[in-house]
Parts: structure tokens; sequence; C-alpha cells
């Protein structure tokens, strides 16, 4: 049963999506990394994307979508 649940899901998931690699940039260090997550999740708040108040709660609710 979980197997179908999953085989449906995965029809649905458009080509792009499946054939795309991760992007790895192993120049930055550690805290390069924090700030730049940080300056993306500012410019996300800018937008009007992501809400710092709300602990960027809709963001993680996308992403474990």
């Amino acid at each position: 049963r979980a197997m179908q649940r999953r085989a449906i899901r995965d029809a649905k998931t458009p080509e792009k999506m499946k054939q795309a690699k991760p992007v790895v940039d192993d120049s930055l260090t550690l805290q390069g990394k924090k700030d730049k997550i940080k300056s993306n999740l500012q410019r996300l708040g800018e937008l009007g994307k992501v809400h710092p108040e709300k602990k960027y709660q809709d963001l993680i609710n996308d992403i474990a979508k």
C-alpha cells in the first residue's frame, strides 16, 4: 500500500525535479554558509515570502511538502 502511494506521488513529480542535481558549494566555510542563509532569509522576508515573526514556519512547511 505504501509503495502504491509512493508510485502515485512519484508519477505526479515533474520530470525537471526528478533530474535536478543538488547544488553543493564546498567553497564556503560553515560561517559563510550561515551568513548566506541569513541573507537569503532576509531577502525572502523583504519579498513577503517568509515571516521571521513566525520563525519561518511557512518555509519549513514548504520544505517538508
